[in-house]
C-alpha cells in the first residue's frame, strides 16, 4: 500500500480509534494523502516489501476489507475537490465513495447517449444490469444501441401486437431516435380489451385489417385450428413487413426454438428481423414497464400471463375455461364458425355429427399444457402460437 490505512480506517470506523490520539479525535485523512503525494517513487520501491496486506490492516485497524477497497477507489478514482474535503474532515469515507460511484454513473450516461439519470432510471439500469463470468451487461444501452446500429433508410418496421413485450420495444425505438413505423395484425379473435387499448394508448400505430377471418378460415379448413395444424398465423399474423427490416419482441426465454434463434437474422421473405430484448427475462420486461410507467393491457392485471388470440390452440384447458367464461362473444363467433364449417362441408366431414360436436370436441381437446415447440409446422416467425407476447 502507498499509505497507512490504519489510523484512518480506525478513526472513521471506529469511535475507540479516539482513544489513540488522548480521546482527541483527529482525523488521519491529510496525513495519508500527503503520504501519497509527497512519497517519491524510489521510496514507495524501497518501502514496498514493508507494506501491508488489505486483510493485515483491515485486522489491525478492526474494520472490514471492504472499507479498505473503499479507500483505495477514493484515493484512485476521486476529483481533487474530493480529496481535498475528505482531508478537511469535511467528507466521511462513505461519502467521499458514494460521490465517486455517482461520477461514474454520469459518465456511463455520457458514454450510451442516454437521458439523464432520474432515481427511477437509476434503479431500472441497476434491474437491468446482468452479471457474468465475461462481465456485466447494460441491457437497456445494449437495445438501444442495437436499434441504432441496424437502423434502415426507410426506418424500422415495428411488429406491434399491444402485449408487454411490445410496449417495451416500442419505448426503446423511441429512446434511442430511430425511424419507425408499427403496425399491429387484427386477427379478428383478440380480446376486446386489447384492441381498446392499442386504441387508446396507441393512436399512431397502424392497424393492419386481414384479406380474411377466423370465420372464413374455419370453413375452409373444415375445422378450427389445431396445434398440429396452425393455419391461423401465416393467414392473419405473420403478414406485413416483407422486404423491411422489422423490430420484434420474442425472447429467449420463451422457449428452446426461440433461444436459438439470432438477435440479428435474415427474414426469408426479404429483410431482417431484430430480436431487440431477445436475451430479456419477463422479470426484466416487468421490471422496465414499471420504472418506465409504461401503459399495459389491464388483462396482465386479472392474471394473464400472456395475451393473445382468445382459444388458441396451444393452450391448455385451464385457460381455455377462462377464457370461455372471460370473453363469451368470441366464444359464440368461434361455436358460430364451427356450425358454419360443418354446414359447408357435412358432404367430407366424418368426425363429427354437427357444428356444435365439432366445437366441443376443439374444446376438450386440450388436456396437455402449453408447449411452444410441439407442433410440426414452423412459421415464418417461428413459434409465436397465436400468442401476443
Amino acid at each position: 500500500m502507498d499509505f497507512k490505512l490504519k489510523p484512518i480506517i480506525a478513526a472513521e470506523a471506529k469511535e475507540k480509534q479516539a482513544e489513540y490520539h488522548g480521546n482527541q479525535y483527529q482525523s488521519a485523512v491529510p496525513q495519508i494523502f500527503a503520504e501519497v503525494q509527497t512519497t517519491t517513487p524510489h521510496e514507495k520501491k524501497k518501502n514496498e516489501n514493508d507494506r501491508e496486506t488489505n486483510a493485515q490492516i483491515a485486522e489491525k485497524a478492526g474494520v472490514s476489507r471492504e472499507t479498505i477497497r473503499k479507500v483505495e477507489k477514493i484515493e484512485a478514482q476521486a476529483t481533487p475537490e474530493i480529496k481535498a474535503a475528505l482531508r478537511s474532515g469535511d467528507l466521511s469515507i462513505n461519502a467521499a465513495y458514494n460521490k465517486v460511484q455517482q461520477a461514474k454513473r454520469k459518465a456511463d450516461i455520457q458514454q450510451h447517449n442516454l437521458p439523464r439519470m432520474t432515481t427511477r432510471l437509476r434503479k431500472e439500469r441497476i434491474m437491468l444490469i446482468e452479471h457474468s463470468l465475461f462481465g456485466s451487461t447494460d441491457k437497456v444501452a445494449d437495445a438501444i444501441n442495437l436499434l441504432r446500429q441496424h437502423e434502415p433508410k426507410d426506418g424500422y418496421y415495428l411488429c406491434f401486437s399491444g402485449g408487454k413485450d411490445s410496449v417495451v420495444i416500442y419505448d426503446l425505438a423511441v429512446r434511442a431516435g430511430v425511424k419507425f413505423d408499427a403496425h399491429h395484425n387484427i386477427t379478428t379473435v383478440e380480446p376486446p380489451e386489447l384492441l381498446k387499448f392499442i386504441k387508446r394508448e396507441y393512436p399512431l400505430v397502424v392497424n393492419e385489417h386481414p384479406t380474411t377471418t377466423m370465420h372464413k378460415l374455419i370453413v375452409k379448413h373444415h375445422m378450427p385450428p389445431l396445434r398440429t395444424a396452425r393455419y391461423c398465423c401465416a393467414a392473419l399474423k405473420e403478414r406485413g413487413g416483407i422486404g423491411r427490416v422489422k423490430i420484434t419482441g420474442i425472447r429467449s426465454e420463451e422457449s428452446p426454438r426461440r433461444a436459438k434463434r439470432k438477435q440479428v437474422e435474415e427474414d426469408k421473405r426479404g429483410g431482417k428481423f431484430v430480436h431487440v430484448v431477445k436475451d430479456w427475462s419477463t422479470a426484466d420486461i416487468w421490471q422496465y414497464i414499471r420504472l418506465r410507467g409504461l401503459p399495459y393491457c389491464r388483462l396482465y392485471d386479472e392474471g394473464f400471463e400472456r395475451i393473445g388470440c382468445v382459444l388458441c390452440p396451444f393452450q391448455n384447458f385451464s385457460a381455455v375455461q377462462r377464457d370461455m367464461a372471460r370473453f363469451p362473444s368470441v366464444v359464440d363467433y368461434y361455436r358460430r364458425a364451427c356450425r358454419a364449417s360443418f354446414a359447408a362441408n357435412k358432404d367430407t366431414i366424418r368426425k363429427w355429427t354437427s357444428g356444435d360436436d365439432m366445437f366441443n370436441w376443439w374444446i376438450q381437446n386440450r388436456r396437455g399444457r402449453y408447449v411452444a415447440d410441439d407442433c410440426n409446422s414452423i412459421p415464418l416467425f417461428s413459434e409465436d402460437d397465436g400468442w401476443i407476447l
